[in-house]
């Protein structure tokens, strides 16, 4: 022990062999620790002293009371002692006290002993209770006794009398001395363990470690499930690619990822063990089983459903006041308080074969009750019985087993029964026919755990997550309006409601009743006219046409609005910036666009599952991705400058839309089920023309784009309009696709005024070599009414659709500028034949024929067309060879072979040292970065070079250079951004072009860049500030260990923990576990991530690496022992990071 440690405190450390640990601790007084409440004590040291904590905090705090005794007594006899020193003689009151103030010094007023003081006054009271309830009636059941029977036992001392006890300390006190007397156990962890897992009456289960893990969690304002997340480094891949099967993926691979995310999502709910299994578990069917649910869930094995039929049964056994079982059934003892909206006219598609509107005692089937009734053909009532009272009709067991997981999971998450209600039915309308009977499962505690991450990150309510699950409920508790009113006919436009009726209208009219339908969804939603147009195409891809511009007004169309907005809006984008993250996950699969435009899909998170096809991992995904973009700052803006614009093909669409009111109601050109085949370059699509006019038409106009030729007849999409007809000659001579009898003689007008849209479908074929310059296939249709011209545009380059700008038709004069300082670089450094003859070597064969060095470096493959050194590898030897072949004395051989190869090198170093220094400038780089940058892009630095002298031929003026040249130059770009943006040295680049896979990349570096691509090298830029704020090392380090760890014999888990530790500034002891916890040493970049969200982890939440691996491995099926390890784990990480006060505010006692 420390000297400065005092012997008492010395003495207590013998007493349980913690002399080492307690210098450890710093404590070097027995007050030090007195001063400390014992669970807060217990959970500072609880990791490093066990379970010799709680005793020995109980020895050390008898041992401060009798130091302080002793103090006391002392300074009394002190006193008295001072006074015979200063008197000259022996006094009576000096020998005896009691004839003077003596007494009193020894137990002076208030003190703990003396007459007068506590001990005295406390134990009058306690007789004169005793007394009274001695003169009381017999069989009262309150006395002091039951109430208090600590009291009879308990040491009147300092601690029992000074020490402020709060008062639900003291119950929770006596209550654990009432269950462990009553059910015979030892200690108190029996009596947690016990409440663990009883669930009557309705306030348990009770878990402690699950109280702990929440206050733990509240006080570091940080979720464990979050922080543990990306432990699965497989996962991440995951969340940034969720429509697409990575090539590296295998079955067993992808079932481990699929339950670690299920797992994470079911405990991010926040609810205990023994509380996921009252949700999941099969509902009880009958004999031994039924008795178990009624003794477990309500307290006794005998009752039945028929026992409820009075409500106060219930209410009792389930703590319910009357107003709150109306609300759990929507029904008051008057009336049922369910009501639809007037606002929706047409059945909804899962409403089933009920009559709608549904009757008011139907709705609660519907919204607000429809869990506990499980799909039953009449609801569950409130009423007046025959007593009376309040009575209960159409009770089950199912209904019963029902009511019981609602109150709880009501009472647990504090929200009230119709959320509840939306948020559960919600899921289970997402689940689909797999369970149409109703029922709660994982999927529940799945939707409960995203929900509470969506509300604790972004102030989400149950609400408007139920909506995005499923649909905008058009059903409301009265006097309330529904949540479709709300949204949508709310506000000053409330007097011209927008009814729900199933009919099309044009969302891209801005006119007519058609145009107000359009303009009120925007307007309620807060989207531009812009941004409405972006969102309903979306839409009608899956609900509507694209191409003629139309969709139903139906509940799902207005929730697939909704859901997109709000969404959107939640992570903080804008729509157009939504669409597009939207479209880099999407992977221009469909999987995730059909997932929030059409009826949203929770699926069982299998190996044979993508992300996309489970909408609640899909907002997993979305969160995640927009968390990271916050962390590193990357903006979409930014995003869309860093990421590889891809050249899709768009199914669908719309080329142009116009009106002339009073004319032409509307017009339309568009596309639908176009198809390219890469390797032909055929593209067919049909085009869909729709029209309808107000007034006759004379004339109909529409050539064919440029390059295409019909693939098949022309045909209407309904009814052809009577009296028309297809020409027989289109598209001959003439643009008309279709005429009329008497058309060019008696009747110029066609015959009939078009009462409702007509359709033209117009299959049409052609050919295009290159997506991304595709360009010029462009058209037009004319309708010429009586007196009116409306002319639409057609542009078939549309069809290619782009997650960026496309590039520019004719180019700058920078950049016609940058072609010509290369040119002119280039043109000073070219071999021919002058160059050579400078350089001495010999101009004729021993024949005396003339040497045309240049055409035989051409045909050796040294030199092309232009004078450019093809090869990038040592040339001496191919110049040798070359060489020998020719008719010349062996001594002029050597010589000409060194003077050729010495022009060669110096020809290909000044080529390229140029254009590689204008390159390296144009793109802001270092000149190191240059030809890495080629390379990246998958060619070299001759080929790049060969390809621009090629556009010299036929690029005279800006104007003339061709798209091919800026997609290249725009990639070459995006990758020298990259490299700036995130601070890539030229020897990251190279090793990254040598190993990719070391960085997680694939192994073609050359593929386009993706959001995974862009997550990983953000995240070697978080590694590189990790290691520079460590201070003991720098980027030369880590890829050394890269390359050490990518080699055939790797490091072993010493010496790369060894190698690791000082570059992170972390603990060898906590990397070694790390090795331990993920199977082995780090290899990748994505690995060693891993390692640093660990260690971001630890620094965030306090708890080490095993830790943080018992949190990520916890759930609903784990042990007791485990999840109450992980509280207190928690409770002492939580104490570490956010100071000792914080124990305070943590559940100490059941």
């Amino acid at each position: 022990m420390s000297q400065s440690t005092s012997p008492v405190l010395s003495s207590a450390a013998r007493t349980y062999g913690l002399q080492d640990k307690l210098v450890e601790l710093g404590y070097t007084s027995v007050f030090d620790i007195a001063s400390i409440p014992k669970e807060r004590f217990i959970g500072l040291v609880g990791a490093l002293l066990g379970d010799k904590a709680a005793p020995f905090y109980d020895l050390v705090v008898g041992y401060a009371h009798q130091v302080t005794h002793r103090f006391h007594r002392r300074s009394g006899a002190g006193d008295v002692l001072e006074q015979n020193v200063q008197s000259a003689a022996p006094t009576y009151a000096d020998l005896f006290f009691e004839a003077g103030s003596g007494w009193r010094n020894m137990a002076p007023a208030g003190a703990l002993e003396a007459n007068d003081g506590p001990a005295a006054y406390l134990v009058h009271l306690y007789q004169l209770a005793l007394l009274q309830e001695g003169d009381a009636a017999d069989d009262d059941p309150n006395r002091l006794a039951s109430r208090r029977p600590d009291l009879e036992m308990l040491p009147i001392d300092d601690a029992s009398v000074h020490e402020v006890l709060p008062q639900i300390q003291l119950v929770n006190e006596i209550l654990e001395a009432g269950i462990k007397k009553n059910k015979n156990l030892d200690d108190d962890g029996a009596v947690d363990r016990l409440l663990s897992v009883t669930r009557y009456p309705n306030r348990l289960p009770y878990d402690h470690g699950r109280q702990q893990i929440h206050a733990a969690q509240r006080a570091l304002d940080v979720s464990v499930q979050d922080v543990v997340l990306g432990l699965e480094a497989n996962l991440m891949r995951w969340f940034f690619a969720p429509a697409v099967e990575a090539k590296e993926d295998n079955v067993s691979t992808r079932v481990t990822s699929a339950k670690v995310l299920a797992r994470l999502q079911m405990m991010g709910c926040q609810l205990g063990r023994e509380q996921q299994l009252i949700i999941v578990e099969q509902p009880h069917s009958s004999g031994e089983s039924l008795a178990e649910f009624y003794s477990s869930n309500y307290g006794d094995s005998t009752l039945q459903a028929s026992s409820f039929a009075r409500a106060s049964v219930l209410q009792q056994r389930t703590g319910l006041t009357l107003s709150q079982l109306e609300a759990l059934l929507c029904k008051s003892i008057g009336a049922f308080t369910v009501k639809m909206s007037p606002n929706l006219s047409t059945k909804p598609d899962d409403f089933g074969d009920g009559t709608f509107p549904p009757q008011a005692h139907h709705c609660p089937l519907y919204y607000g009750a429809r869990f506990i009734n499980g799909g039953a053909e009449e609801a569950l009532t409130l009423g007046e019985g025959d007593d009376g009272h309040p009575a209960l009709s159409g009770l089950s067991d199912d209904r019963l087993d029902r009511i019981n997981r609602m109150v709880r999971l009501q009472g647990w998450l504090g929200i009230s029964f119709e959320e509840l209600d939306l948020l559960v039915t919600a899921t289970m309308a997402a689940e689909g026919e797999s369970n149409h009977a109703l029922r709660m499962n994982d999927k529940t505690l799945r939707m409960l755990g995203v929900f509470h991450h969506f509300q604790q990150q972004y102030g989400i309510f149950p609400r408007q997550f139920a909506a995005w699950l499923h649909q905008v409920p058009a059903y409301s508790i009265v006097p309330e309006k529904s949540m479709l009113d709300q949204v949508f006919n709310g506000g000053a436009d409330s007097d011209a409601p927008l009814i729900v009726d199933g009919t099309d209208f044009h969302y891209a009219l801005s006119t007519g009743s058609d145009g107000i339908r359009s303009h009120r969804i925007a307007k309620v939603l807060g989207l531009s006219q812009r941004q409405f147009h972006i969102l309903a195409s979306r839409i009608a891809e899956r609900h509507g046409s694209v191409s003629l511009c139309t969709l139903p007004c139906t509940l799902d169309v207005l929730s697939a609005f909704y859901r997109i907005a709000t969404l959107g809006r939640a992570l903080g984008m804008i729509p157009e910036d939504f669409c597009w993250l939207v479209d880099q996950l999407d992977g221009n699969t469909g999987a995730v666009w059909n997932q929030l435009t059409g009826k949203p899909v929770i699926a069982d998170l299998r190996g044979d599952t993508l992300l996309a096809d489970d909408f609640l991992s899909l907002l997993s995904a979305l969160s995640v991705v927009t968390i990271w973009q916050r962390q590193h700052g990357l903006s979409i803006s930014t995003l869309k400058l860093l990421l590889t614009a891809t050249t899709q093909l768009r199914t669908s669409g719309n080329f142009s839309f116009d009106a002339a009111p009073g004319h032409v109601h509307h017009q339309s050109a568009g596309w639908k089920d176009a198809a390219y085949n890469a390797e032909t370059g055929e593209l067919t699509l049909i085009q869909q023309i729709a029209f309808r006019v107000q007034d006759v038409v004379s004339e109909f106009h529409l050539p064919l784009p440029s390059g295409f030729t019909l693939n098949g007849a022309i045909t209407w999409d309904n009814q052809a309009p009577e009296g028309i007809s297809i020409a027989d000659d289109y598209p001959g001579s003439r643009d008309q696709p279709f005429t009329w009898e008497g058309k060019d003689t008696t009747t110029p007008w066609a015959p009939v005024q078009f009462e409702h849209t007509a359709v033209l479908n117009i299959p049409l074929k052609g050919e295009v070599k290159d997506p991304t310059a595709f360009a010029g296939a462009t058209s037009y249709f004319r309708v010429h009414t009586y007196n009116y011209d409306v002319k639409s545009h057609i542009d078939l380059s549309m069809l290619f659709g782009r997650g960026e700008p496309p590039a520019m038709s004719a180019g700058s004069d920078e950049q016609f500028a940058f072609l010509q300082q290369v040119w002119e670089h280039t043109e000073r450094a070219v071999v021919d034949a002058a160059s050579l003859a400078h350089t001495g070597i010999i101009q004729v064969d021993e024949d005396g024929a003339s040497i045309s060095w240049q055409k035989l470096l051409e045909e050796a493959g040294l030199l092309d067309g232009n004078g450019l050194v093809v090869m990038d590898d040592p040339i001496t030897d191919a110049v040798k060879t070359m060489v020998a072949e020719q008719k010349i004395a062996k001594a002029d051989q050597d010589r000409t072979s060194s003077a050729l190869a010495n022009a060669l090198s110096q020809a290909r170093q000044l080529q390229q040292g140029s254009v590689l220094g204008l390159l390296a400038h144009a793109l802001g780089v270092s000149l190191s970065h240059a030809p890495l940058l080629l390379q990246w892009m998958g060619c070299t630095t001759y080929s790049w070079l060969e390809g621009i002298c090629r556009l010299r031929k036929n690029t005279p003026a800006a104007q003339a250079i061709p798209v091919a040249h800026f997609e290249a130059m725009r990639e070459l770009a995006r990758r020298a951004l990259l490299c700036r943006h995130f601070s890539l040295s030229s020897a990251m680049l190279q090793q990254l072009m040598t190993s990719p896979t070391s960085f997680g990349f694939g192994d073609d570096v050359t593929a386009p860049i993706g959001l995974w691509e862009v997550y990983l090298l953000s995240r070697y830029g978080a590694l590189l500030e990790r290691i520079g704020a460590a201070g003991h090392g720098k980027e030369s380090d880590i890829l050394a260990y890269l390359r050490e760890a990518a080699a055939e014999s790797p490091p072993s888990p010493a010496a790369a923990a060894n190698s690791l530790s000082p570059l992170l500034g972390w603990e060898r002891d906590e990397i070694l576990a790390a090795w331990s916890v993920l199977g082995g040493v780090a290899h990748t970049l994505p690995q060693i991530d891993v390692l640093l969200r660990m260690q971001q982890g630890q620094a965030l939440t306090g708890l080490g690496v095993m830790q943080q691996h018992q949190a990520f491995q916890l759930g609903p099926t784990s042990s007791y022992e485990e999840w109450q390890g992980l509280g207190q784990a928690m409770v002492a990480g939580a104490s570490f990071v956010r100071g000792t006060g914080v124990m305070a505010a943590l559940p100490s006692a059941t």
